[in-house]
């Protein structure tokens, strides 16, 4: 019961990052601010659909695991890509970099699918969950072509420019 009072706040401030994130991109717009202001939304729309899926089907155990696992795996893939990039750097590895962190999902989704289709289970969560990465290596690779999600990432900067954020610059590491 508490996740129904965790879950908005996990999208709320979501967007309060995307927008405090925002807000300190310089002028002129660098070319790839569009392509990771889609990825933070793409993020969090997913994760909000996934876990609206999750609630519907609370009384059914299966489908509401399978769900929950899904939104988890909405926020895998930053941490996953860090960690990746810094074995990368630190050993003779050959590991995936850029782009290629986002396929790490989808290969989980569709090696989950074809177990749970094997054993006969829902595996609905995990198509959706594939679906939507591929979906979103498509957009996130020709956002720049996408003039409305430019338009939208150029809006969001420039009203998040003149907010008052606060100044965090006193903390001393």
């Amino acid at each position: 019961m508490s996740s129904l009072f965790l879950a908005p706040i996990i999208v709320i401030s979501g967007f309060t990052v995307i927008a405090d994130i925002s807000s300190k991109i310089p002028f002129p717009m660098p070319d790839w601010v569009p392509a990771m202001v889609w990825f933070r939304f793409f993020q969090l729309t997913v994760f909000a659909i996934l876990y609206g899926l999750a609630i519907i089907y609370r009384k059914n155990m299966q489908r509401h695991m399978r769900y929950m696992c899904c939104t988890g795996g909405m926020f895998l893939n930053p941490g996953l890509s860090r960690l990746l990039d810094w074995l990368a750097e630190t050993t003779p590895l050959w590991l995936p970099s850029g782009i290629q962190h986002f396929c790490i999902p989808i290969l989980i989704c569709v090696v989950m699918l074809i177990e749970d289709r094997r054993r006969g289970k829902f595996y609905l969560p995990w198509a959706l969950c594939g679906f939507a990465w591929i979906l979103n290596i498509v957009i996130f690779s020709n956002v720049n072509q996408i003039t409305a999600l430019v338009d939208v990432s150029h809006w969001l900067i420039n009203a998040t420019q003149r907010w008052p954020w606060p100044d965090y610059n006193f903390i001393v590491y």
